[in-house]
Order: C-alpha cells, then structure tokens, then sequence
C-alpha cells in the first residue's frame, strides 16, 4: 500500500499553491463553491479540497476551472518559484 503524502514533504507546496490561486480567482468572481464545482463536474467538497491542497487537481479538472474562471492555466501557477523559496526555507529549519 502506498504511502500517504505528509504536509510538508515531496511538492505539497504547489499543490497548496494552486489550490490558493483557484480559491482567490473563484472569490474574486464572486463564485460559490457548489457552483464552481457543479460547472466543472465536481460535487462542491471536491472543489473545497482542492482549495485547501487535501487533492491534488488533475490536469484536465485544472484546465476546465481556468476556463470557467477565464484565466490561462498558468494562472494557477504565477508566484510559485517564490513559494518554493518559502518551502524550502521552512523545511531547512527543521
């Protein structure tokens, strides 16, 4: 059985990343969860999932929220060298 993923360890960061980004552009449209997710054929805890870096978003589920959201898929990644920078940096001082 695989082992389960841990917080901090692996690429978490950009799993957190872009669940961060997703959470801010839906917010930014004004657009609820069960909406999001009901457009992108997801039920709504997915989508809350997503956001809070619990899943990780699939390629094809990311590019069907950049289209709802009418950003391109880079979008989700804009500002991650700089949260690898801060991952790195909390992981060294443990």
């Amino acid at each position: 059985m695989p082992r389960r993923r841990k917080p901090n360890e692996d690429f978490h960061y950009v799993d957190v990343h872009v669940g961060k980004r997703l959470r801010r552009r839906r917010e930014e449209l004004a657009i609820s969860r069960q909406r999001l997710g009901q457009a992108a054929c997801v039920v709504h805890q997915q989508v809350e999932k997503y956001e809070g870096a619990i899943n990780r978003v699939s390629p094809g589920c990311l590019y069907r929220f950049a289209r709802l959201l009418n950003v391109p898929i880079t979008y989700f990644f804009e500002g991650l060298a700089h949260a690898a920078r801060l991952s790195r940096a909390t992981w060294r001082r443990r």
